[in-house]
């Protein structure tokens, strides 16, 4: 069994899921969910069940067990990625924050049973099974209402979906500080570099902080600000982004599944050339992606 741990904001829920997903798969084995930190956590929502996914939610007896087997077998050879050993029946393996962005590889070669802890912010983890991924990713609920309307305006241009991310990397000074702003500058050099591409691209502005994108954004093209989803419908938001043609993502998991989700294989996806300023990510942006 494999058992992964789901925290964070929708993005990071997306990036865990998706890890773990592959590698249940991999070891052919059954793959559950330990939603626990979600009853201590009042700044996210478990959000995942709003889509297609096969979703299982481990037990806080099924958690306790299968940490309590690895330690008892671990050996401390892995250092903080990971608690086990060659023929461990039972393992651990944990990813802490600096690892978030890095692929890696010996994920599989954990035993059967297994509790994930991490970021796994790479599609790396889970390109074998892309496919699958994308099929499952699908929001349980049909579009409807504004989210239907703007879906079909952006269905008929050539939308491009920009994404600013601000919240508690605005408020949180410390946090700011490690991961970054970006400026409206990068804004305006990656919405000149799809309009040089595609003269006619129409701009969707997704935002946690609306009132700043509009005051603060000075794009060349047609702006339209998207606002009415608000913080409890992100994944109304992402499935809106994930249907524009083109995208300018943040450093934000979000706008990155956003541009991931997207089906068409033409996209122009533009991400920071430094993602996040004091952490290395360096298998999160996939190849094909353009860095400013």
């Amino acid at each position: 069994m494999v058992i992964v741990q789901i925290t964070g904001g929708l993005g990071n829920q997306l990036f865990m899921y998706a890890a773990a997903r592959r590698l249940a798969l991999h070891h052919r084995t059954a793959l559950k969910l330990d939603i626990s930190a979600f009853e201590s956590y009042p700044l996210r929502r478990y959000l995942l069940d709003r889509y297609c996914i096969a979703q299982d939610v481990a037990t806080p007896d099924e958690c306790a067990e299968l940490k309590a087997r690895a330690l008892a077998q671990a050996s401390p050879r892995f250092g903080m990625r990971s608690l086990f050993r060659r023929r461990a029946q039972a393992a651990v393996f944990s990813a802490d924050d600096s690892l978030a962005g890095t692929w890696l590889p010996e994920i599989l070669r954990t035993p059967a049973d297994v509790y994930l802890q991490g970021y796994w912010q790479s599609e790396q983890y889970f390109k074998p099974v892309e496919q699958l991924i994308r099929d499952e990713l699908r929001l349980k609920r049909e579009l409807a209402g504004e989210n239907l309307a703007l879906a079909q305006k952006i269905g008929a241009v050539e939308a491009v979906s920009v994404h600013v991310r601000r919240g508690d990397y605005a408020s949180n000074p410390q946090l700011g500080t490690m991961l970054g702003l970006l400026p409206p500058e990068y804004y305006q050099r990656a919405s000149r570099a799809i309009a040089e591409a595609h003269p006619s691209a129409r701009f969707f502005v997704f935002s946690d902080d609306p009132d700043w994108a509009r005051h603060n954004l000075r794009l060349e093209h047609p702006v339209h600000f998207v606002a009415h989803n608000g913080p409890e419908a992100p994944h109304e938001d992402l499935r809106l982004m994930s249907r524009c043609r083109h995208h300018i993502v943040a450093n934000s998991s979000l706008s990155w599944w956003g541009a991931w989700l997207c089906a068409n294989t033409e996209k122009i996806v533009v991400a920071p050339a430094q993602w996040f300023q004091r952490l290395p990510m360096p298998d999160l942006v996939p190849q094909g992606w353009l860095r400013l």
